[in-house]
């Protein structure tokens, strides 16, 4: 079982929302960006940023800072209109290395090993454009 799904049943006050994220996902298409993208987004923040960004006016900007394998791009550009545009910046396979020796100077190590590991199975950038463009989106920049 999901550690998420498990919190939310333990936690009952987050379930009307948790099931509403499911029902509005089913609807609008968006439930299998959670398996086709990488990311640490629930579905409720994935739902919320669908709709913030389908709330937009016509020809909007959108900066994303930190893209990872994708997962909140694809839940902003699902909620664009077509003639909006979507900037994520991430710095994907630069640096990486450096990116390992800052995060062995960590002190604490839990956090330390997290980091390293989400480091070593970070996407590709042609990965992440190829899965946005697979999707149907052009109105981007990685």
């Amino acid at each position: 079982m999901d550690i998420k799904l498990l919190i939310i049943l333990l936690d009952p006050q987050r379930v009307p929302y948790y099931l509403y994220s499911i029902l509005f996902a089913y609807k609008n298409k968006l439930l299998t960006l959670k398996h086709k993208f990488r990311g640490m987004l629930s579905l409720p923040e994935g739902v919320t940023l669908y709709k913030l960004a389908n709330s937009l006016p016509k020809k909007s900007t959108v900066v994303e800072l930190g893209c990872y394998g994708g997962l909140s791009s694809a839940f902003i550009l699902a909620g664009l209109n077509k003639s909006s545009f979507h900037y994520s910046i991430d710095p994907f396979d630069k640096d990486l290395s450096k990116q390992r020796q800052l995060i062995k100077k960590y002190k604490n190590k839990k956090y330390k090993k997290i980091e390293l590991d989400l480091s070593m199975k970070k996407p590709r950038k042609k990965d992440v454009y190829e899965l946005l463009k697979n999707e149907g989106h052009k109105n981007f920049k990685l």
